[in-house]
């Protein structure tokens, strides 16, 4: 009967061993999953917090050029703007007029790359000029709408800010 009970004590031992393993190969798995979990969604807000660094560096250049124009103040009363604004900082002509009507009907203007032009620019824009009720000829809204496009994804992006006449 000695015999007998050591087998079965090895049998025993055989199979708790073997459920220790599955258990801890299935914990291990579980924790590794969480941990992609987490560096997936890490990467994705990186990501999107470099989208959101483009568009704001953007938007402030595109402010800055408008605000650099010598002829923005020269429209009759301050009031409309018609007229094509400063010359293109990359030499490449005029940039377009102030008076984009925003994403759902504007037209989108490729973003100045002076340092390659003919590459993919990652962002557009359009660009409004309105005279700020109230200080007509002395104040104006700009509003400058920025799209970009990283990693397959379009995010359209809106900046508001004022210019007062010098």
């Amino acid at each position: 009967m000695g015999i007998r009970k050591r087998s079965i004590d090895r049998t025993r031992t055989r199979g708790s061993a073997l459920l220790e393993v599955l258990f801890a190969m299935t914990l291990l798995s579980f924790i590794f999953m969480v941990w992609c979990s987490a560096a997936i969604q890490a990467y994705q807000g990186e990501n999107v917090a470099a989208e959101n660094t483009l568009a704001v560096t953007t938007a402030n250049y595109v402010v800055e050029e408008v605000r650099r124009d010598p002829n923005f103040w020269s429209e009759p009363d301050g009031t409309a703007w018609t007229s094509n604004g400063q010359l293109n900082p990359c030499g490449l002509g005029q940039l377009p007029i102030y008076a984009d009507a925003g994403p759902a009907t504007g037209t989108w203007h490729d973003g100045l790359n002076c340092a390659n032009p003919t590459a993919g620019n990652y962002y557009q824009y359009q660009w409004r000029a309105d005279p700020k009720p109230g200080l007509v000829g002395q104040a104006a809204l700009i509003t400058i709408w920025v799209k970009t496009g990283i990693a397959g994804r379009t995010e359209i992006y809106k900046m508001v800010t004022e210019a007062k006449k010098p």
